[in-house]
């Protein structure tokens, strides 16, 4: 099934910016609706291909579920206690409309893009005057082209077309969703500098989707506690402590300062690895809560056996304290996790399944695309001569190069030359460019766009010629020229792995085709075009 929710999530991303996607051409979104249900029709290949119970796909799942589970339980306890909830619901009734404005955007002081010596009250005083103008009939993209200092003004004369709340700065928001429309605001300071907006229409939003608003939400979450996070940080500094004590952490001090002289003097020149330490002293208890303890091998385990990462905090008796109530306190979350059923959130639920059907997606296209390809050298043979205008050898002229910036030293150079003085001389003498100068001029043999002008003069003079100066980069090229190598076929020995490659290309494109075929002759799909042409 292919909701209209994912379609329009797809024509979003697909099309970004476009505020009705009835102007969207029809063989566009066609193509895309065909493309979404072909990859439908791989997850379900995938389903019944058992791949969703691939022991490596299970446990990746499971590592970015236990990080899902983490933010779910961030979001909870943390988030929603430090920002104001009412301040999401007003969020949520704010983009269930989208406004069309245009704007004229004066920017004063050192803002990148202001006009010289424009001061605020300069700036201030231009953008009254306008918005004089405007409510005196005068229109605003008119003044847009000539006034505004937003780049894009020259091209939209100012109209920012349609957009919903969130899309642009809080004051200038505020201030234009609080307009009517054919109304003009007052001067409305931003961080960009003062803009004179107008409202040129306000209709209801076409993407809102009361029973989808999970990113709206999360949106306006994360700017609020991003306005909030002295306070987040002080609530996660209390959450902690809530569930230590909950589960009655105890801290064995004395077992951590034997750890730490245990590793010091271990260490030689931080080689220290897990095999340096005994089993006794893996399972040494460094903390203990109920239900669970810290040791060695948890921190070993957390690191990935990196002990070099963790060196640093076995030097301070109170950063490896912290690092084990770190360690604690995730292990302790878990279990409230566990014990109140987040997996079982809808929120988790859907970003486990997109995760699990990408990965699944990944691991059947290898499996489709398996197939035999050790080709024999009879196959490939036969495709170099089935094929040979992929094989093509451009024509090549050997060149020597004299590369001098001064034009008429270059003049001089290119006479001697002609004059039949020793060119391997004349390079040695007045050669500037240093990357040929080690070659001694030599760039070998060029096709015709190898080298700009050069080689295209190359090409025109012929075999064993003298040329120059040549206008070339900064400077001037006298060139000399050797051997020419027609066009013609490149050996077969000589691109055998490349004509492998391109063997397997086909054969695995082919092998695609026929799949593709294959699964939508086995999953058909229908379309609703009734309401596909109401998006």
């Amino acid at each position: 099934e292919l909701s209209v929710k994912e379609f329009k999530d797809a024509l979003q991303r697909r099309f970004p910016g476009v505020d009705n996607y009835a102007k969207v051409d029809s063989a566009a979104k066609m193509d895309l609706l065909n493309k979404l249900i072909d990859n439908k029709r791989r997850i379900a290949a995938a389903y019944d291909m058992g791949i969703d119970e691939d022991e490596n796909l299970q446990e990746m799942v499971n590592s970015r579920k236990d990080q899902a589970i983490f933010n779910k339980y961030i979001e909870n306890m943390v988030v929603d206690s430090v920002i104001d909830l009412t301040k999401v619901n007003e969020y949520l009734e704010r983009i269930k409309f989208e406004i069309k404005a245009s704007h004229v955007l004066l920017k004063f002081g050192d803002k990148n893009g202001t006009p010289a010596g424009r001061s605020k009250e300069d700036a201030e005083k231009l953008a009254i005057s306008l918005v004089e103008r405007i409510r005196n009939g005068e229109s605003i993209n008119s003044l847009a082209q000539e006034f505004s200092d937003d780049p894009s003004a020259k091209q939209n004369n100012g109209d920012l077309g349609y957009f919903t709340w969130g899309r642009m700065v809080d004051e200038f928001q505020e201030a234009a969703f609080n307009l009517a429309p054919g109304e003009v605001s007052d001067p409305v300071l931003t961080s960009y500098g003062y803009h004179v907006i107008q409202v040129d229409d306000r209709r209801d939003n076409p993407n809102y989707d009361p029973n989808n608003q999970r990113d709206a939400i999360l949106t306006i979450k994360h700017k609020l506690y991003s306005q909030n996070q002295a306070k987040a940080r002080q609530r996660w500094t209390e959450n902690g402590q809530n569930v230590r004590n909950e589960f009655n952490y105890n801290v064995n001090e004395q077992n951590i300062v034997n750890l730490i002289t245990s590793i010091t003097a271990k260490n030689k020149g931080n080689n220290l690895n897990a095999d340096d330490f005994t089993d006794e002293e893996k399972e040494l208890v460094l903390a203990a809560y109920d239900g669970g303890k810290v040791t060695l091998n948890n921190m070993l385990d957390r690191y990935k056996n990196q002990l070099r990462s963790l060196l640093p905090k076995f030097k301070s008796l109170d950063a490896l304290k912290l690092e084990v109530e770190n360690i604690a306190t995730n292990d302790m979350i878990k279990i409230i996790t566990t014990r109140e059923n987040y997996d079982e959130d809808p929120d988790i639920k859907k970003v486990l399944t997109q995760i699990t059907e990408q990965q699944m997606l990944s691991l059947l296209n290898k499996k489709v695309m398996e197939f035999e390809s050790d080709f024999t050298d009879d196959e490939l043979l036969a495709y170099y001569e089935a094929n040979p205008n992929q094989f093509k050898q451009e024509a090549e002229i050997e060149i020597w190069e004299i590369y001098i910036k001064d034009k008429n030293l270059a003049a001089k150079v290119a006479r001697l030359a002609k004059n039949g003085k020793d060119f391997a001389q004349l390079e040695k003498q007045y050669n500037e460019d240093k990357s040929t100068k080690q070659k001694n001029g030599y760039l070998g043999f060029r096709s015709v766009k190898r080298r700009g002008e050069v080689s295209k003069k190359a090409f025109e003079i012929g075999p064993d010629k003298i040329e120059g100066p040549i206008e070339y980069r900064k400077g001037y090229a006298i060139i000399k020229t050797g051997q020419l190598k027609p066009e013609g076929i490149k050996l077969f020995e000589d691109v055998k792995s490349q004509v492998e490659q391109k063997l397997k290309r086909e054969r695995s494109s082919e092998q695609r085709k026929k799949w593709e075929e294959e699964l939508a002759a086995k999953y058909s799909a229908k379309i609703n075009y009734i309401i596909l042409d109401t998006l």
